[in-house]
């Protein structure tokens, strides 16, 4: 999921741009995995879109990269695997944060399972 996310983030940002990852806990127990991009971001009524399987969002600006469509529909489907969910934040032409949000119970369990 992460990897999908990262190769989103290269695959759209303009040379010279960035692209950082951050790993935290919220205050609520939930594990949450971010990928932050100064890339070509996508209007807010796309981002539904953006999740449909084999759907890509056209734009002048997106035309030069290849794909499937199939990227943040597996990562969003994984995630609810996982009991989390796929956030995505993201405005044309000011780059997109995707949230990987995996559940508190999830990072408990795990947590439990090590000092076992």
């Amino acid at each position: 999921m992460l990897l999908n996310l990262l190769s989103n983030a290269v695959k759209f940002k303009p040379a010279g741009g960035s692209v950082r990852v951050a790993a935290s806990l919220d205050r609520n127990g939930r594990f949450i995995l971010s990928v932050t991009d100064s890339g070509i971001g996508m209007a807010r009524e796309k981002h539904p879109l953006a999740l449909e399987p084999f759907r890509q969002i056209a734009s002048p600006f997106s035309r030069n990269a290849e794909g499937t469509g199939l990227g943040l529909a597996l990562v969003k489907s994984l995630m609810e695997m996982h009991g989390g969910k796929l956030e995505i934040e993201s405005a044309l032409q000011e780059g997109t944060v995707a949230q990987l949000v995996f559940p508190a119970a999830r990072v408990i369990a795990r947590k439990a399972a090590q000092s076992a």
